[in-house]
């Protein structure tokens, strides 16, 4: 792929959310929470969601896509953990 060609995502169903300043900090506590919220509701509700979480990674991603893909695969395991009863 030729630099100008545009990428896409993995999943199009996928949306980023970008951490600054103490939510950046705190981004491993918010995931956690969300996780445990998201399990909560599917419970009461049977609705559910189901997230992953990614750094980018100097040296080893080359482009934001990197970054995205591992946190899609992080969430694709997340929902099999749902789906087993074991989330997180």
């Amino acid at each position: 792929m030729s630099r100008g060609e545009p990428r896409s995502i993995p999943n199009p169903a996928i949306f980023a959310v970008v951490l600054e300043g103490d939510d950046y900090d705190n981004r491993h506590q918010l995931i956690d929470d969300l996780i445990r919220k998201s399990v909560e509701t599917e419970q009461a509700t049977g609705s559910t969601l189901a997230a992953g979480m990614s750094e980018y990674a100097k040296g080893d991603d080359a482009s934001v896509l990197d970054v995205f893909t591992r946190a899609d695969g992080i969430m694709y395991k997340n929902k099999e953990d749902m789906k087993k009863g074991a989330a997180h």
